[in-house]
């Protein structure tokens, strides 16, 4: 019962473990654990004799916050969860021993969570302040404090890794609306523009989906260019060059009309980055286009600007050459033009060839953390086994990212598809676990949409192998039973996918 759970403790990133037995006569197992802090909590249910178990994560009032069915008598539940106390179910009705694992890792979450405990970023001046954090289901809204010591033209522009949604609100001192901003499209990245007195200010960021953010605040009217400006040309062949693209922003003033309708510019990139282009500073009555194109002049995409809203594109790119095309609505305006790009983490080889090592597994959890997504869709791991051992792996990142175990010679062997396990919010999730000879193989993670990712990969001894692989694997390798006689010989030993054929030779007297 709740009641009488057992403890874990507080959970951190060197995962509690505890083995027991569920079954007809007991079904029921609890546990207890608490956090500390704002937390990704991975939960691991491993060695059930059956698939029928199911792993339960339970709320401080024991209402069901998650669960996982288990799938090749193993399951996987990860959650982000916030400080407090918590329970885990572990259920089966068929008689099973089992052994469950706990960790947590401590999410970012240096902003307040109200008005009164706001982060101070202090007085906006001319360099940009950009502050990084997390929010999602189990901690929604974060709040900052600014200040002005006069009148300035204020910049708030919030960027999300999960690409999808997100909002921000602008509040005076008193926590009163001033003006907000949702994004729900291609980026996740949305901005609030407005003129403030001197005086203290707050920023509230909120999302119910997980995601980690960027907030930037800036000071400072847009320079715009005039009609005397024309700075680019019209086309991609004889498009403006402004080189490599970095975290630092190439800004550009410009103009386009009825007498130069449209301005291109092009950008390389050196690396996997997330590019972000914004165009601003538009007359009265003006609406413009901004477009991203390929280096074959395929479009990746666009948006709309105006004289009220600025145009933003924040798309994930390959390295290479691309296109930033500016067309005017038939009204004359200048414009701001700013370009940067961020790096994203692609450390992992991108085919089986290059393929990154996890090195020899064992009972040790090896962790990696990268990114894939439409213009990197695919990593490969390779890993070493120096005996018979099941191997065990969890994803936890985009929602229909696809797991596949490979052998030494690239064939398929396994594969396992992420998914959300409620409707809390959580990062999508993906279990994979095969019991293998000892060996090399290869691990697979492949995604068209964009998401960071979290591996962990660990193995154990096949259950029930007493001993393991003992016996010749082929008929030359025959283990020797030795001269029968009427004493029985008995061996013990292990048959299965990963070792399907045991040999055994003999030889008997005469007749």
């Amino acid at each position: 019962t709740l009641a009488t759970a057992t403890s874990l403790g507080a959970l951190s990133t060197t995962a509690a473990t505890a083995s027991d037995w569920v079954g007809n006569a007991a079904p029921n197992d609890y546990y207890q654990f608490t956090l500390s802090a704002l937390s990704n909590v991975t939960l691991k249910l491993s060695g059930l004799a059956n698939a029928n178990g199911t792993l339960s994560l339970l709320d401080s009032s024991g209402n069901q916050y998650g669960y996982s069915y288990a799938s090749g008598s193993d399951g996987f539940l990860v959650a982000n969860l916030a400080a407090g106390t918590y329970y885990v179910n572990v259920h089966d009705s068929y008689d099973t021993t089992y052994t469950l694992s706990a960790s947590a890792a401590a999410l970012p979450n240096a902003a307040g969570s109200s008005l009164a405990t706001a982060l101070n970023v202090g007085a906006l001046g001319a360099t940009a302040i950009v502050e990084s954090d997390w929010i999602g289901n189990a901690a929604s809204t974060d709040y900052y404090t600014f200040s002005l010591s006069a009148s300035k033209v204020v910049n708030l522009t919030f960027a999300s890794s999960n690409g999808s949604s997100g909002s921000i609100f602008l509040l005076d001192s008193s926590g009163g609306m001033i003006g907000s901003s949702t994004y729900n499209g291609l980026g996740g990245l949305t901005s609030v523009v407005a003129t403030l007195a001197k005086g203290t200010y707050f920023a509230e960021v909120a999302d119910g989906i997980d995601t980690n953010y960027s907030l930037t605040f800036s000071t400072g009217a847009p320079a715009v260019g005039t009609s005397a400006t024309d700075g680019a040309d019209n086309s991609l062949a004889a498009a403006k060059a402004i080189g490599a693209l970095s975290a630092t922003a190439k800004t550009y003033a410009d103009w386009v009309g009825a007498t130069d309708a449209k301005d291109v510019y092009q950008f390389t990139l050196s690396s996997l980055s997330t590019v972000t282009l914004q165009l601003a500073g538009l007359a009265s009555g003006a609406s413009d286009t901004l477009a991203l194109y390929d280096a074959n002049g395929a479009q990746v995409a666009y948006t709309y600007a105006g004289s009220s809203y600025n145009g933003l594109i924040s798309d994930n790119l390959s390295a290479g050459t691309y296109y930033a095309v500016i067309t005017g609505g038939g009204s004359d305006s200048g414009y701001n033009f700013s370009a940067s790009a961020a790096a994203l983490p692609s450390a992992i080889g991108t085919t089986l060839a290059m393929s990154t090592s996890l090195g020899a597994l064992g009972t040790t959890a090896v962790t990696k953390s990268d990114w894939i997504g439409a213009a990197a869709p695919d990593d490969y791991y390779s890993f070493t086994l120096g005996a018979l051992a099941t191997v065990s792996f969890t994803f936890s990142g985009g929602d229909f990212a696809t797991l596949t175990l490979l052998d030494n010679a690239g064939n398929r062997l396994a594969s396992a598809n992420s998914y959300y396990y409620n409707g809390h919010g959580d990062s999508p999730i993906a279990g994979l676990s095969a019991t293998l000879a000892a060996g090399t193989y290869y691990l697979h993670l492949s995604d068209s949409l964009d998401t960071a990712y979290k591996l962990t990969a660990v193995s154990s001894v096949a259950a029930g192998i007493a001993p393991a692989l003992t016996a010749g694997r082929s008929l030359a390798a025959a283990t020797s039973l030795g001269a029968l006689s009427a004493t029985a010989v008995a061996k013990t030993d292990w048959v299965g996918d990963a070792a399907p054929d045991e040999w055994f030779k003999f030889t008997v007297g005469a007749p």
